[in-house]
């Protein structure tokens, strides 16, 4: 959340978790992918291994409900569930669109790991126009 207010419990809570989370998905993906190509290991393991990048991803989706559970200021709760719901239809419609392009236009398969990245890119790009909508005359 870009331009965010950190004297805001709620933000600063949301921040430092995010963080946390961002930094041990910085660290498990790569140290998975080197495991996996370094050592072959047995299936039960590669499964247990590719599961592994995914634990901080689902912690993001909890932070984003703390935050909206935590935040007081209706106004920015409403702000960050409209995100997230347009950022939910772009991506539907998105994945929707690319998956006919496959079927019938035999564009290259998209794989699923990029979706909650397009997930929040959509999100995001949501927030910025809701920044310039809500804009307030004095900034």
């Amino acid at each position: 959340m870009l331009g965010c207010n950190l004297k805001n419990p709620a933000m600063r809570h949301y921040v430092i978790r995010i963080v946390i989370a961002m930094t041990v998905y910085a660290a498990l993906l790569p140290a998975t992918i080197v495991t996996l190509q370094l050592t072959h290991p047995q299936r039960a393991i590669v499964l247990a291994l590719s599961i592994l990048p995914s634990i901080p991803i689902i912690a993001v989706l909890v932070i984003v409900g703390l935050y909206l559970k935590e935040e007081t200021d209706e106004f920015q709760r409403m702000l960050l569930q409209q995100s997230l719901l347009w950022g939910m239809g772009c991506t539907l419609a998105f994945i929707s669109i690319w998956g006919f392009l496959e079927m019938f236009a035999h564009v290259r398969h998209l794989p699923l790991f990029y979706v909650f990245p397009i997930f929040w890119l959509f999100g995001g790009i949501s927030r910025a126009i809701q920044r310039t909508k809500y804009r307030s005359g004095d900034e």
